[in-house]
């Protein structure tokens, strides 16, 4: 039995309503009545055996869904974790390629700065 199980008890009438009033019947003979008593409990056996049966098919439904419940967590946290990961990796390389275009940028105006110098000198030997 699982704790999502209702407890069972041992009481030999479980479900089952006893009561004199419902079995009880005015005839003085008693055959007849002992009779109806008798199918009627019959018939209120088999609908327990059939509800006992329908309660086994919803405890392994259960039992099922609880299951599958928590593969589709498992696969969730398993999604969640590789997301994350994707996600600091592609930071980390978001943040190395900034550097790799700064340091682009300042050899592209050390290059353009070195240009200049050149044509200022070019111009003066020129003049």
């Amino acid at each position: 039995m699982d704790r999502y199980s209702p407890p069972r008890t041992s009481s030999p009438h479980r479900g089952v309503n006893t009561s004199p009033s419902k079995y009880s019947t005015n005839t003085k003979g008693g055959g007849d009545s002992k009779d109806l008593i008798i199918s009627q409990l019959k018939r209120e056996i088999m609908e327990l055996r059939v509800n006992e049966r329908d309660l086994g098919a919803m405890n392994a439904q259960l039992s099922g869904l609880e299951q599958k419940y928590r593969m589709l967590q498992d696969d969730k946290s398993q999604i969640e974790s590789e997301s994350r990961n994707k996600t600091e990796k592609n930071l980390r390389t978001i943040a190395q390629m900034k550097t790799e275009l700064d340091s682009f940028k300042r050899n592209l105006d050390d290059k353009n700065n070195e240009y200049e110098t050149l044509m200022n000198d070019l111009s003066e030997l020129e003049s």
